[in-house]
């Protein structure tokens, strides 16, 4: 059995005897900020930025918090543009207050505002729970991009 419900006229929830879908579809009808499914032994695993996250890019080389070289397995939902200790960008890809930004390079660099930002590490919340990277961008291009836990960044 199947059951859907909608809360606020935002929230829809779908379940029956195999898991659940709970989805914040935007406008028009597309999930926009997240999504949450059942997880292992019925834990709730979230999806950031469903349909708007891009590919981590595959012009640069990846190590791990040991140095070890890996590749990224989620893609690019929330990015952090950083300098000389100030953070000058934070946003979601569907934040309605996110700067106007190009995407260059797969997505290696981004232009905000006229200025040239690198990206410089891919790191997750708690892989156990959420899917997909935030990512750090700053001024310098780094020889190669970390993809680390949030526990383990170092800004």
């Amino acid at each position: 059995m199947e059951v859907t419900a909608t809360y606020n006229n935002q929230w829809h929830l779908t379940a029956n005897d195999s898991g659940y879908n709970i989805a914040n579809p935007g406008p028009d009808g597309t999930k926009r900020f997240y999504k949450v499914n059942s997880g292992p032994y019925g834990n709730p695993v979230i999806t950031a930025e469903p349909d708007l996250a891009f590919q981590a890019p595959s012009t640069v080389k990846y190590i791990d918090s040991k140095g070890n070289e890996t590749t990224p397995e989620e893609k690019i939902a929330g990015i952090i543009c950083k300098q000389a200790g100030e953070v000058m960008h934070r946003f979601s890809l569907s934040s309605p207050k996110k700067p106007k930004y190009t995407v260059e390079q797969e997505g290696a660099e981004l232009i905000i505002d006229g200025v040239r930002w690198h990206l410089r590490a891919l790191f997750q919340k708690d892989k156990n729970r959420i899917i997909n990277y935030d990512a750090w961008y700053g001024p310098d291009k780094p020889k190669a991009v970390k993809i680390v836990e949030l526990a383990d960044l170092d800004f």
